[in-house]
């Protein structure tokens, strides 16, 4: 079997561009739905259960550094491997996955990033690209997700200085999400 180009996915999935020549498509969203009441004040309303999307990381393109309100299961589809650097906020702890098919080299093929933790993630070198789909739960509405600003991020975590740079977002970022 031929591996797909990005092009190949975009076209097929009907991805759509999101930050930095990254993308994305939710081809799913519960009709089930939480109160605000139940899921908490942190969210402006009430959200579907879940949502569902794929997501295609090029090489060489980042997803910078942001929280969500809910819970993210990543689950690897194919492509070359994917990082994901999380930093628990009660510890600083960084936490460094590897999503792939690889598993006998320490890959997972899925992986939950929690509500509020910082995380950021980028394709391995020389992999092309990676597609993941990822559930959100409660679902994932744009103003629910915080962007890590390099300057807040480094006082919070001085210790991930380097990652943070290479990862966090400039203040003066235009974003289609």
């Amino acid at each position: 079997m031929k591996k797909p180009t990005i092009e190949d996915l975009v076209k097929r999935l009907n991805l759509k561009p999101l930050w930095s020549n990254d993308y994305l498509i939710e081809f799913y969203r519960s009709d089930l739905v939480l109160q605000r009441k139940i899921i908490g004040q942190s969210f402006d309303g009430d959200r579907p259960l879940f949502n569902w999307a794929y997501y295609l990381i090029p090489e060489n393109v980042l997803c910078p550094f942001h929280l969500h309100l809910s819970d993210e299961s990543w689950q690897y589809c194919m492509g070359g491997p994917l990082e994901l650097f999380i930093i628990h906020p009660k510890d600083g702890r960084l936490e460094k996955v590897l999503i792939g098919q690889d598993i006998l080299k320490g890959q997972k093929f899925i992986h939950i990033v929690q509500k509020d933790v910082w995380f950021a993630a980028k394709t391995k070198k020389n992999a092309g690209y990676t597609l993941i789909t990822h559930i959100v739960s409660p679902a994932f509405f744009p103003q629910d997700k915080v962007k890590g600003h390099y300057d807040e991020l480094i006082k919070k975590f001085p210790q991930h200085k380097d990652l943070i740079k290479e990862f966090a977002w400039p203040r003066d970022w235009k974003e289609s999400l």
